[in-house]
């Protein structure tokens, strides 16, 4: 008895101090956030303010370095670097810069210093125009059913399919000029518009096209399947790739989603979605900029990808007034960012097609073009779009600029996996900043194939071209992404911290009564039938690092 007393308090002083050293860095983020909304308040974006926030990033990258010890607590030092550095640290950037929806005075006092501090902290993002899950959008833009419109039949179906086009409207935000929300189309009956005319009829296909197409498909297939099934033992760790990437992808979303429970339930602007089914993409542009991390997306083009594409690190001016004129009418500036859509953006981190979850740049649609307020809260227009009903958009930029601010964005998202991967093993490597290097000459090749297809008139359909975009990232992944997660360094660290906290678990459950009572076993679990059990679990755990070490 007297042993499990004292293993129960050692181990209650274990994660007590470490509760406590949680405690100190969120403290630590808060001073950081804190300052950099004084930051924002009173000095201009650009180079002051961004030289004035390093001093902030600088607080929060010491606090997690001595504060976690990432050879003993590697699962917790991996958590609380991304969620309270990687995320935090593009914001941060951004502000400075004065992109985004945190960037400008105007939103941050629209917001509210609490808001503004939970959606600095939180790992979320405001959306950006159409920027709600693709799924959804589905939904919510599918015709209507005629049958149960009744007696109206087909007019009552085309002046609902008007009024859901306002509602969608009036759910993006505010509108272009004074955020007055558009007028819904008039009621069915007399005086209702006419019905739509029909579309000509198909014209049929070209049978070269067709052939065309089918050689295309069947090279993507063919490809696919040399690859993954060239072998029994290159299926199964195809599979198990996939499945890794699929469950990464929901472990992620699952922890920024409960991390930012409270700037969710509190927010007033609409949040874009975490993960939005990378796996249906049926192109690289469309996973890294529609589907992966695209909270990470968002961060990263605020703080890379548009001021590379403008060549300047604030926005232009005329872009800053229009948006604090949209601020003027009820919409608050999100941050002008000015720049044109950005085609190929990256998005997405500290995982890809290998991915371990974190970003790189843009999300669908152009800058942040409309957040909606919740409970009639905040909303949101971008200086660009501002600028659009003022007639002073700037031209768009040129393709290189695009491709150069491509490039950029997904090394620097390489960069930061790099940084990550030393906070967490303190150890520096190469592979992820290559893997996410090789993205940008990617996105151009797609680009490229894809407009050779399209004008030839064979685009491979949706399903052959998911299984092109797996490939594509499959072959890239194998050789750069997952070897960093499966170096024998990582699984042996990992495996130990699962059988210290089994063990501290079984040495709880003991203490209080769970298994039973009993002497200490060799694991610090208590005797007698219920420590038996908690002996067997730490005993198939001290294997673990030996198995998963062979693996």
């Amino acid at each position: 008895m007297e042993e499990d007393a004292d293993a129960f308090a050692e181990v209650s002083a274990l994660w007590t101090n470490l509760a406590l050293r949680l405690a100190a860095l969120l403290a630590c983020q808060l001073v950081s956030a804190i300052a950099v909304l004084a930051l924002v308040h009173n000095l201009p974006a650009g180079l002051p303010r961004l030289v004035a926030a390093a001093a902030p990033l600088a607080l929060s990258a010491a606090a997690l370095v001595a504060l976690l010890d990432s050879a003993e607590e590697p699962v917790t030092t991996a958590a609380m670097a991304f969620l309270t550095w990687r995320l935090y640290s593009g914001k941060v950037v951004g502000a400075a810069l004065g992109r985004g929806p945190l960037g400008s005075p105007a939103a941050a006092r629209a917001l509210g210093p609490l808001a503004y501090l939970a959606l600095l902290l939180a790992p979320v993002m405001p959306a950006a125009a159409g920027q709600e899950p693709l799924q959804s959008r589905r939904l919510r833009t599918g015709s209507p059913d005629p049958a149960a419109r009744g007696a109206e039949g087909a007019a009552g179906s085309a002046a609902g399919e008007g009024a859901a086009a306002g509602r969608r409207s009036i759910d993006s935000g505010c509108s272009a000029v004074g955020g007055a929300p558009p007028a819904l189309a008039p009621p069915a009956g007399a005086g209702a518009a006419p019905l739509p005319e029909p579309p000509p009829p198909l014209q049929p296909e070209p049978p070269h096209r067709r052939v065309l197409r089918a050689a295309i498909e069947a090279a993507i297939v063919a490809a696919f399947v040399l690859y993954t099934c060239r072998s029994a033992a290159a299926a199964a760790s195809a599979a198990a790739r996939l499945l890794s990437l699929w469950g990464m992808g929901a472990a992620m979303a699952a922890v920024m989603a409960a991390a930012s429970h409270p700037a969710r339930t509190h927010a007033r602007v609409a949040l874009a979605p975490h993960f939005d089914a990378p796996l249906a993409s049926v192109s690289l542009s469309e996973f890294w900029r529609r589907r992966w991390n695209v909270t990470q997306a968002l961060v990263l083009r605020y703080a890379v990808y548009d001021p590379v594409v403008e060549g300047r690190l604030a926005p232009a001016a005329n872009q800053a007034g229009a948006a604090a004129a949209g601020a003027g009418t009820g919409c608050a500036d999100a941050g002008g960012a000015g720049g044109a859509e950005p085609p190929d953006s990256p998005a997405s981190s500290c995982g890809s097609a290998g991915g371990a979850g974190d970003g790189a740049c843009t999300c669908g649609a152009s800058a942040a073009e409309g957040v909606h307020g919740r409970r009639g809260g905040v909303a949101a227009v971008s200086g660009k779009t501002a600028a659009r009903a003022a007639g002073t958009e700037p031209p768009p930029p040129p393709g290189w600029r695009r491709d150069l601010a491509t490039a950029a964005t997904f090394l620097v998202s390489g960069l930061e996996h790099e940084i990550f991967h030393w906070l967490v093993l303190r150890r520096w490597g190469w592979r992820w900043a290559a893997f996410f290097a090789l993205q940008a000459p990617l996105l151009m090749a797609e680009r490229a194939a894809r407009r050779a297809a399209a004008a030839a008139g064979a685009a491979p359909r949706p399903a052959v071209a998911r299984l092109a975009v797996l490939l594509a990232l499959g072959v890239a992944a194998d050789g750069l992404f997952w070897p960093v997660l499966t170096q024998p360094l990582v699984a042996r660290r990992l495996a130990a911290s699962a059988r210290g906290a089994a063990r501290d678990a079984c040495t709880l459950a003991t203490r209080l009564g769970a298994f039973g009572g009993g002497g200490a076993g060799p694991y610090g679990a208590g005797g007698g039938g219920g420590g038996g059990c908690s002996r067997l679990l730490a005993a198939l755990l001290h294997e673990a690092p030996s198995a998963a070490a062979e693996w």
